[in-house]
């Protein structure tokens, strides 16, 4: 498993925007998972430059050493900053610069938030 801030030989440190909030004020209405959905087939790539970060993962940031608020929290990690301040803005939460290792959110952070829960409608 690759370690999220030590970064190995040929492997290299991503500077992202790490956009964090209360655990499901991003994921909660599946509209993060649509977006991450389409911004992957339009650019094209594995990741979108998004990676989504669960309070598990959050919470093995703070065992490194990552220094984040109490209480149970998810986050974004955006390699554009435009992305993340527009991000910021549809989401709300905190933007925090931060280097993760590529190695770690290609392995650790690519997948997709939960779908939303379906509706009640009875």
């Amino acid at each position: 498993m690759a370690h999220p801030f030590a970064s190995q030989p040929f492997q290299s440190q991503l500077d992202v925007q790490l956009l964090l909030a209360p655990s499901r004020q991003l994921s909660g209405d599946g509209q993060l998972r649509e977006l991450m959905q389409e911004r992957r087939r339009h650019l094209s790539d594995g990741s979108g430059g998004l990676w989504y970060l669960s309070p598990e993962h959050l919470a093995e940031l703070r065992f490194c050493g990552l220094e984040l608020s109490a209480g149970s929290n998810e986050a974004l990690a955006i390699r554009d900053p435009r992305a993340a301040e527009w991000l910021q803005l549809r989401f709300g939460g905190q933007l925090q610069p931060i280097s993760l290792s590529s190695a770690w959110l290609m392995d650790e952070a690519l997948e997709l938030p939960a779908p939303a829960p379906l509706a009640n409608v009875g």
